[in-house]
């Protein structure tokens, strides 16, 4: 007789070993579930793909870190009223002009550089290529990009007619 207890009993254990197994995987993954609800309720920061560093005139990489970062197109056709544009942008923005920091990009590498000399932002001959491929489809929008200082995107700058639309969309994003 006991050798027939054991032997059911020894039936009955993979069973039970199972349902044990069932279980657990059912507590898991009500936890798995529970925790992707939680991570899905904050606010998540997305990974940049290119990195902001811009590449200057003398092959000076300058990184855009600690501060918000306004990028825009110089056309080097048009550099000398690009400039004016976005120099009286920066005027009209000083109440928030301390916590951007303005690049131009130039869409022929250092072409724009004697066009946009003392201007009051930054005149950035390359980007990584993924970034200029950001830049380029913006300009095709006619839009300059704002990032915030980690390099998250915070929104769009419509270029209109005149500096003062510009600037008006700025100081918005700042609200």
């Amino acid at each position: 007789m006991p050798r027939r207890v054991l032997q059911h009993l020894l039936s009955v254990m993979p069973i039970l070993a199972l349902l044990v197994a069932l279980g657990r995987l059912t507590w898991l993954n009500q936890a798995e579930i529970s925790r992707t609800a939680s991570t899905a309720r904050q606010t998540q920061k997305l990974p940049r793909l290119g990195s902001l560093q811009g590449i200057g005139n003398r092959g000076i990489v300058s990184p855009a870190g600690g501060s918000k970062l306004l990028m825009f197109v110089i056309h080097a056709a048009n550099a000398k009223a690009d400039s004016g544009y976005w120099n009286a942008v920066s005027k009209q923005i000083a109440a928030v002009k301390g916590r951007i920091h303005m690049w131009g990009i130039c869409d022929s590498g250092p072409a724009c550089l004697s066009d946009t000399a003392g201007s009051a932002f930054d005149t950035i001959s390359f980007l990584d290529p993924y970034q200029m491929h950001i830049i380029a489809t913006a300009d095709a929008r006619r839009l300059g990009l704002l990032y915030d200082d980690t390099g998250i995107l915070m929104g769009t700058v419509a270029l209109g007619h005149d500096a003062a639309s510009a600037a008006h969309a700025i100081t918005e994003l700042f609200r």
